[in-house]
């Protein structure tokens, strides 16, 4: 029973590990990139593998598991860059709500009485559709006056609904019908700046990284400086989110954030995928956290990012 046992562990451990492994060609190829996603849990795995095969006395297996799983969680790190919390006074930050909204989502006045809460400058929606809540949607254009809605080929659309005024005529654009991407220039006193909201496709075997190539190719003709929004459909320590960080000259808002629970009834953080990210211009101040379930399989993600003065 015993030795068993011990080749279970051998085997889960093996498959995690190569599983990890693959992860690291992601510079080269989407597939690898698609194995990164779940770099966090397979560390996790290898760990609790490592411990047990150490109990039983497997000790080189353990041994050899326990590098693995160190080296997957010292590449992390991009979910956690060095970017300052403060205290923002009234004139120099925005709050800037980030959520996927689910095309079936029918709960609108909760949605409503929570952005009036956080007293929201900013919206930033994916998967707005013909299903979505038809009040929530009158309430947005009402309170939003500054928006744009950027329809698809498959009805998700992607919107930015604003308070703030646009920076001139020419201050907004949609682009894409699968990975999707709007953008709106927005002046606040002395600072404008430029929000993009982006939804990309699933990773490989779909066509997310053909979407990063034309998107970051866009992000680099803006108007600095960027902040980036969106359900970019991957993880912060991913090829992709480092492509179009690099492209925007922006940076992950620090934290791990658990945003995506499709096949998960109950909302335990680790059970998840930190897949809806906030990014800023690089050294800039923010403060971020998830927001409640709004009836979607995602939470919204509330950040209060300092503006940069132009």
């Amino acid at each position: 029973m015993r030795h068993n046992f011990i080749l279970l562990l051998r085997f889960a451990g093996a498959l995690a590990s190569v599983a990890v492994l693959v992860g690291f060609a992601n510079r080269w190829h989407p597939a690898a990139d698609s194995f990164v996603h779940f770099r966090l849990h397979l560390a996790l795995v290898l760990l609790v593998v490592s411990v047990l095969a150490f109990v039983l006395r497997d000790r080189l297996v353990s041994l050899a598991q326990l590098v693995v799983a160190i080296l997957g969680f010292s590449t992390l790190s991009p979910a956690f860059p060095p970017v300052l919390l403060t205290q923002f006074a009234a004139d120099d930050h925005v709050t800037l709500m980030q959520f996927n909204i689910r095309y079936s989502n029918r709960t609108g006045q909760p949605i409503i009485d929570y952005i009036k809460s956080e007293d929201v400058d900013i919206i930033t929606i994916q998967e707005m559709h013909p299903l979505t809540d038809k009040g929530l949607l009158h309430w947005l254009r009402e309170h939003f006056p500054h928006h744009i809605d950027c329809k698809s080929s498959r009805s998700f659309n992607v919107a930015v609904f604003s308070r703030l005024p646009f920076d001139g005529d020419q201050s907004t654009a949609c682009e894409g019908k699968t990975g999707q991407f709007a953008w709106v220039r927005l002046r606040k006193g002395s600072s404008v700046f430029t929000v993009a909201n982006v939804h990309l496709f699933w990773p490989w075997p779909y066509g997310q990284w053909n979407d990063v190539d034309r998107l970051s190719q866009k992000l680099r003709n803006l108007t600095g400086p960027i902040i980036l929004a969106g359900d970019f459909n991957a993880v912060p320590w991913s090829k992709t989110v480092e492509r179009l960080a690099m492209a925007s000259k922006t940076e992950v808002i620090a934290g791990l954030r658990f945003t995506y629970f499709r096949y998960v009834t109950k909302r335990i953080g680790i059970l998840g995928l930190p897949i809806d990210h906030v990014l800023i211009p690089k050294g800039a101040s923010a403060k971020v956290r998830l927001g409640p379930d709004l009836g979607s399989d995602h939470l919204p993600v509330i950040a209060t990012i300092g503006l940069p003065r132009n």
